[in-house]
């Protein structure tokens, strides 16, 4: 959540022109950096490993629950840039 609340910051502080090159921001820090933060890879291998152990309803709810906090994370990140000056 802590990634997505961070991305989702960024974003709005590129979005809102509080960086001068915002394509080497956006690459270098939420690509990169924060990329890696919230890796994917991980979530992908441990859903499809409860997948896998025939766990389909815990799979299943990892999917979901994983997904819909990241958008609330998000989110957040993107009102917080707000209240800095970013626009979104």
């Amino acid at each position: 959540m802590g990634g997505c609340i961070a991305i989702g910051a960024v974003a709005g502080m590129i979005a809102g022109r509080l960086v001068d090159r915002p394509e080497i921001i956006r690459l270098v820090i939420t690509v990169g950096f924060l990329g890696s933060l919230t890796t994917f890879s991980s979530f992908c291998f441990e859903t499809h490993t409860l997948f896998s152990d025939g766990a389909w309803f815990r799979a299943l709810a990892n999917l979901f629950v994983s997904v819909f906090v990241g958008l609330v994370g998000v989110h957040v990140g993107l009102y917080i840039a707000s209240r800095l000056g970013g626009t979104t």
